[in-house]
């Protein structure tokens, strides 16, 4: 008899998020229409089947990553499970499949939507996240988010606002680029390699590690393509 073949498993994104010990963990699209929303969707989707806990934010976007005539202040709209904990500033929609939040505390923190507060899913649905735009207001949400939830902290953001995934604010950055950025998916992969690479200085094994001269902070990075 032939023996069965074993299954190969494969090592997913957050496989190694958590091998490399991140907690705190950026989702940073490189331009327009990256999919860096899909990304958070899925890695919030992942870390809920593990049955761990887990917190979301965004950082604002800015007006050039944006298409004439959209949303001037746009916000990331992403289904979250019971128990996820979220820091927002944008008003949750009332309608059909929203989540049911409650505010647990106040920050100091805003927006040009309002003040940022800390809230928590006691429905599962859609939630709108629009968190603080200045890096050191979002590396203390992060901190509290980490805090309060126990988990992994996701914010995702774009390359033009990337100041909220520097060394020390989160440990841990996932590039994101479409498929079709350039003529070809090897044009593709050069342009993630050339950002890694502006944010690096030295590989690991399956990411690379990024630092700041001034704190010496370091984060690893990943790369993510989206259909």
């Amino acid at each position: 008899m032939f023996d069965r073949k074993q299954k190969l498993q494969t090592t997913t994104l957050l496989d190694r998020i958590v091998k490399a010990g991140a907690r705190r963990v950026a989702i940073l699209g490189l331009h327009p229409h990256a999919g860096a929303r899909m990304v958070l969707q899925s890695l919030v989707e992942e870390i809920h089947k593990k049955g761990e806990p887990l917190a979301v934010t965004s950082a604002p976007r800015l007006p050039l990553e944006q298409e004439e005539g959209a949303d001037r202040q746009p916000v990331t709209r992403v289904h979250l499970p019971e128990g996820a904990w979220i820091a927002s500033s944008a008003p949750q929609a009332a309608e059909a499949g929203g989540a049911t939040l409650v505010q647990v505390e106040p920050t100091e923190y805003t927006s040009i939507l309002g003040q940022v507060t800390i809230q928590r899913v006691t429905s599962a649905g859609e939630a709108d996240l629009h968190g603080p735009g200045e890096a050191p207001s979002m590396e203390a949400i992060l901190a509290r988010l980490g805090e309060l939830s126990r988990g992994m902290v996701l914010v995702d953001g774009g390359w033009e606002r990337r100041a909220f995934a520097s060394p020390g604010v989160t440990d841990g950055v996932v590039l994101v680029l479409a498929a079709g950025y350039s003529a070809t998916p090897e044009r593709s992969a050069a342009a993630a390699s050339c950002a890694t690479a502006r944010s690096t200085t030295t590989s690991t094994a399956g990411s690379s590690r990024s630092r700041t001269a001034s704190s010496g902070r370091s984060a690893s990075t990943w790369t993510a393509t989206t259909s």
